[in-house]
This record gives structure tokens, sequence and C-alpha cells, in this order.
């Protein structure tokens, strides 16, 4: 089996989890549209879609931590050739941003305005994920000394702690309502999302022996993924009641367990991919559109505002829910091909 092959795995899990990300930002259009049903079957079936979209931040560090985490690099070439990258990125694409919020006028742009925003806020909601990763490559150095001298059982302690830690933020809600918590100088360093799922991505790549890769434990690794969105379902639909429903507190338990189907499907889809043969064509396929994820996440908000109309046009004539995944597609698309071109331009392609 050739090296790519190997890698494919990643390439498909990039753009699940893109295309997870756009759903996220649907609002009721798609993320919260379950909040409008409840009492119906349906509900259930858009509650559940909902909480699986979180696993796309948690696969994204992963996949970062899969790659990154076993390498070895001095301090000086993580800070110019990683974190200096992703700093410039996120100050040129901010500006784009900013530019295209404004309309293009030339005469609205407050450089002081947009400097404050992207140091104490971000230009748009989506870019959260930059300042984490930012934060991320700043520790690098260390996770890589964690990561590389960890055992196998550690990596499994580890787990198993981050569980209990979530459980008990699910045992105080229903104990006391939220009203008391765990006392806040009670830390675990490897709680945070941008160190735990770094170092989940590289035990599941690095450090899980070859003999656990068989059928049946992607079976049993899947089914116990899918209780536990389900579990975030009951834990999400229980707080609801209690809210009466509103959309900004919803979302308390959504991620509560979201470790175990992320997991879940990057074991599998790293189970499958280096079990099976694929097509060549399928293979330039992955590699080309998993190679525009990140350009893809960059404007991904302005993709979804010029595609909008296939959702309103759409509406009339079938589900509403399915109006947005066909919507999502047509952004995705669009994000594909502009990015695809934006990788031709060699300054650019460096930022991309």
């Amino acid at each position: 089996m050739n090296k790519d092959s190997k890698r494919l795995h990643i390439e498909l899990l990039r753009i699940m989890a893109i295309y997870l990300v756009m759903f996220n930002h649907t609002g009721a259009n798609g993320f919260v549209y379950f909040l409008g049903t409840h009492g119906t079957f349906g509900y259930w079936v858009y509650l559940f879609v909902s909480i699986f979209s979180k696993v796309a931040v948690p696969i994204f560090f992963m996949i970062s931590g899969a790659l990154l985490l076993s390498k070895n690099e001095d301090v000086i070439t993580v800070l110019k050739r990683r974190f200096l990258k992703y700093l410039v990125v996120l100050v040129v694409f901010s500006f784009v941003c900013y530019f295209y919020s404004v309309g293009f006028r030339f005469f609205e742009i407050s450089l002081s305005d947009f400097f404050k925003h992207i140091y104490a806020w971000s230009i748009t909601p989506g870019y959260w994920y930059l300042y984490a990763y930012l934060a991320y490559l700043l520790t690098l150095p260390f996770l890589r000394k964690i990561a590389q001298n960890m055992s196998g059982k550690e990596f499994v302690y580890m787990i198993i702690v981050f569980f209990i830690m979530q459980m008990i933020t699910v045992f105080q809600y229903f104990a006391w309502g939220g009203e008391v918590r765990l006392n806040s100088n009670f830390t675990l360093f490897f709680i945070s999302s941008s160190v735990f799922f770094p170092l989940f991505g590289y035990f599941i790549e690095r450090k899980v022996p070859l003999k656990y890769y068989t059928r049946k434990n992607v079976v049993v690794a899947g089914v116990i993924g899918i209780v536990a969105i389900i579990a975030c379902c009951m834990l999400t639909t229980y707080h609801c009641k209690i809210t009466q429903w509103q959309e900004g507190s919803c979302q308390q338990f959504f991620t509560i367990l979201i470790f175990i189907p992320a997991g879940a499907m990057y074991f599998g889809l790293k189970y499958y991919f280096d079990k099976h043969q694929v097509k060549i064509w399928f293979r330039k396929i992955l590699t080309a559109v998993g190679s525009c994820t990140f350009g893809m996440y960059l404007f991904e908000h302005i993709y979804r505002n010029l595609t909008s109309l296939v959702h309103s046009k759409l509406v009339l004539y079938v589900h509403p829910f399915l109006a947005t995944f066909v919507w999502l597609f047509a952004a995705f698309t669009l994000g594909f091909c502009v990015t695809f071109i934006l990788k031709r331009i060699p300054i650019i392609k460096k930022l991309l």
C-alpha cells in the first residue's frame, strides 16, 4: 500500500469536518432547527445531526495532533514556520472579511477599529478557532515532549480522566441545577480542547497497536459513539425543557461526550483506508478537496452568504432541513473552486 493511501483517512476527515463546520453556522435553518420541532419524531433526528456536527473542531485538532506531534522541530522553527504563518493568516484574512463586511468600500475602513477587533474579539465568529490554534502552536514544543514520551496506558489514563471530568459536569447539574460547581482551582491542563484533542489524535494515529484495528472494534466504537450522541440528545432535551427551549442555552451538553464519536470516526476511517485499496481517481479527489479545506474554512461564511439563494428557492419545494444540506453543498463547492484557484497563486498558496 503506498504512503498516500495511508493519509486518505485524514483527507476525508478534513472534508467531513469542514462541511460540518458550515452546518454549525446555519442557525435556525439547520443547526438549531430542532428547537422548533420538539414533540415530534423529527426533533430527535434534527438534534442528533446538530450534536453530531460538533465533532468538526475536535477532528481538526486531532488531525493536527496526529500530524504535528510526531515531528521534531526546535522552538525557532515552530515560531517562524508555524506560529508566524497562522498569525499572518489571521490578520490578512480577517482584513479581507472586514473589507467584505463594509461592502468593499475603502472609505468605511477603520484600521484602529479593525485591529481592536482582531485583538479583543474576532472579525467573524468562526475565527475563534484560529486564536485557539495559535495558542496550541505556542504549546507545540511542550506537547510534543509529552506525546512522544507517553505510554499507551498513560494515554488511556488521560482519556478516562477526561471522561470522568465530563461526567462530573453532568452530575453537578443534576445534583444542584448548575448552581454549585466543582472548585475552579481543581483544574487539569489536558482538559483544554487544544491540548486533549491533539493528544487524542496522536494516540489513535501513532500509539494504538495495529492488532486493535479490526472490524469488530470499529463497529463497537461506532455503536459507543452513537450511544454517546444519544446521551447528549437526552441531556440537551432535559436542559431545554427546564430553560424553556432558549437558543442561547440549549447547547450546554452538546459536546459533553463528543470526544467519543470523534474518536470513533477517526478510528473507523483509519481502519478502512489502512485495510482497503482505493481507486486512483478517488484518491486524487480526496487529496484535492482535502487540501482546500483550510481555505474553505477561512471564507466559509462568505460562501454561505453567496449561495443562500439556493436555500431560499429550494425550501419552497423540499423539506427545509434537506434544503439546508443542498445549500451547504453549493457553498462547499463554491469554496472548493475558489480555494483551488487561489492555491495556484504562489504567495497565497503558502498561506492556504
